[in-house]
């Protein structure tokens, strides 16, 4: 139990610190903004996982194109931590592509949006073709 109170005081944390970034990420440059938001989840993603008592264990970080710029991962999760353990081991900003609902989440849905991540209406299939497009005009 002690666990959970402790992370949920980390995450709280983290999320009235984000907002200060936000605002700022939102003044800059799209690609800018989403390397600010990197250089702010990436330590903290970390933090987490290691409060959470969890462990990473990876490979094949060196298959990735080695051009800096974006890299985006389309998931199907496992639990509430793949996100924080992703950007935990990238060493480049990292975006995804979440559910709209996720992207309205009051203090979840800022950090994405700073991290450049695309939102997709699974019930509007215009719109989440025109998501997909956004997409991977980002990666090249």
């Amino acid at each position: 139990m002690f666990e959970t109170i402790r992370t949920a005081a980390y995450m709280a944390k983290v999320f009235l610190e984000a907002r200060k970034y936000i605002r700022r990420s939102k003044k800059l440059a799209p690609e800018e903004g989403w390397q600010m938001g990197y250089d702010f989840v990436h330590p903290r993603a970390s933090k987490l996982l290691k409060i959470t008592g969890s462990r990473v264990i990876y490979h094949g970080l060196e298959n990735l194109p080695e051009q800096k710029g974006v890299v985006l991962f389309v998931g199907n999760h496992q639990s509430y931590l793949d996100i924080p353990a992703i950007l935990s081991v990238m060493e480049t900003p990292t975006a995804f592509v979440s559910k709209k609902s996720v992207g309205k989440k009051p203090f979840l849905g800022p950090i994405l949006a700073m991290l450049g991540c695309v939102s997709i209406d699974r019930e509007n299939l215009r719109q989440s073709l025109t998501a997909i497009k956004e997409a991977s005009q980002r990666l090249t």
